[in-house]
This record gives structure tokens, sequence and C-alpha cells, in this order.
């Protein structure tokens, strides 16, 4: 099943949130906000996906810490370091089930991401204190921080439409891509059935979604049992990341053969 929100939808019920102290502002975009009384996380294949924006306030960290589900991260404002590396607006980072990342440093200015995942999860584990809690499983880590984030002026003079890898597809399903769209045209995205279902994140411009408008910082689930679908720009273009994740939402064990 296809699912999508426009930011400005999303907006509405953007909340601050403080946890152990820290503070954030929150904004959910599909899936279940928090657990519920009596809620069953349940087989992952069953779980709904799950999308929501995060607004780190300037100058905080989020500790190293793991999830025990896939999931994508997408910086679409502000800036500052994850790990090692400095991030920007456009960077892309995948972390695989029982993969530890971070910290997370907000700059100056703060630091906004979407958390994407397939299957929903609750709570980070944070490390070392979680560290029992890993299972021995391959780990994933992937951090595209090259991602050029076009203006819409730029856009508005683009005559086609194109479709960049920025994480080349492996013997999971897992892949990344990046849409440019002139005004106007249109583009057929990679089939989600490749992998196990794929997100769509507009970073610049603005899709036309069944009538309604996606501007920048809007998002669409599609499930792998969806087939391919088309995208279609407004009258200034869009810019569109395309995020797969691996056709099981399991993590293979660490050492487990690989096809081909």
């Amino acid at each position: 099943m296809v699912q999508a929100i426009s930011a400005t939808t999303a907006q509405k019920g953007r909340k601050r949130l403080a946890l152990d102290g820290f503070e954030y502002f929150k904004t959910t975009y599909l899936g279940p906000a928090l657990p519920e009384a009596g809620w069953d996380e349940g087989p992952l294949p069953r779980r709904p996906a799950q999308a929501f924006l995060v607004e780190q306030l300037p100058n905080t960290t989020v500790d190293t810490h793991f999830h025990c589900v896939n999931q994508f991260q997408v910086i679409v404002q502000g800036g500052g370091q994850f790990g090692r590396h400095p991030i920007r607006p456009g960077a892309v980072h995948y972390a695989g089930a029982y993969t530890g990342y971070g910290p997370i440093e907000a700059g100056e200015e703060g630091v906004s991401y979407f958390t994407l995942r397939a299957q929903c999860d609750f709570g980070a584990h944070f490390l070392p204190a979680s560290r029992s809690e890993l299972r021995d499983v391959e780990r994933r880590f992937i951090l595209a921080d090259d991602v050029q984030v076009s203006g819409e002026d730029d856009l508005a003079t683009l005559k086609d439409a194109s479709l960049e890898t920025i994480i080349p597809a492996d013997d999971t399903g897992l892949a990344g891509y990046l849409a440019r769209l002139g005004p106007g045209t249109t583009l057929v995205a990679p089939p989600a059935a490749a992998g196990g279902g794929q997100y769509w994140v507009v970073l610049s411009g603005a899709l036309n979604w069944a009538g309604e408008t996606l501007p920048a910082k809007s998002c669409v689930f599609i499930s792998p049992g969806d087939p391919a679908m088309p995208m279609a720009a407004l009258d200034r273009g869009s810019e569109v990341l395309v995020l797969q994740y691996p056709r099981s939402p399991e993590p293979r064990a660490r050492g487990a053969a690989r096809a081909g």
C-alpha cells in the first residue's frame, strides 16, 4: 500500500518533547508515534512503516545507539557531526538492525533529519550500556554525504528527468537514488519489489501526487507489493530521494554467504 503525506499536513502534529533532559521537536509522518498500553510489536514483516522528522536543537548531542530494525536517516536542514563525519542537507545514512551509530551532534543552527523505517521500532538502545542486547548479525553502516541538493532556480532550468545512484544496489536489495525532474516532467522510480519497500523524500521543489502537492520535506512510502510508481514534478521541478530497503527485514547472520 502506498502512503503519502505532505510536509504541510505533517507539521500540524509537530511536538516538543523531552527525554531524560534532552529536548527536541518531533513530527510524526507515518506509523505509530509512541507505544500504547498493551501494544505488541509483533513479527517484523507485519509491522507498519514508520517515518518522523526530528529537529535537534543547537549544540545538543544524541549519544551512540542502535535500533532493532533497518532504517534510513536523511538530513534536511542545519548540520553538525555524525560520528566523525560532518553532515549537511542531503546526507543519507543507512543503519542495519543492531548496528550502532552516532553520536549525532547538532551545530550552531541545530540539525533536522528524517528517520525512515519500513517496519516500526520504539526506543533507542544506547551504547555501551546496551551492549548485551546486540545480536551477532551483519553490521551495515552507510553514509552518503556528498548529495548536492539543488535549489528551485536550478531545477527550473532542467528540460528532462534523471536518476542518479547514490547507494549502489547490493544482493539484499538495499539501494539509494536521487531523482531530478525538470518542470512538468515525470520519471518512473525503480520498482519497490526489488527490495523491501522504499521511501521517497522530497528535497526540493514539489511533486504532484494524485492531485495533491507534495512540497519539500514530504515523503511517500511504497510497499514491496506495489508496482513501480511514476513521480511527476510541478512547474518548478523537483528533487527526490528514493531509498530502498533490503528484501528481508531480518538482519543477516554475521559471516553468512552472499549471493553471486
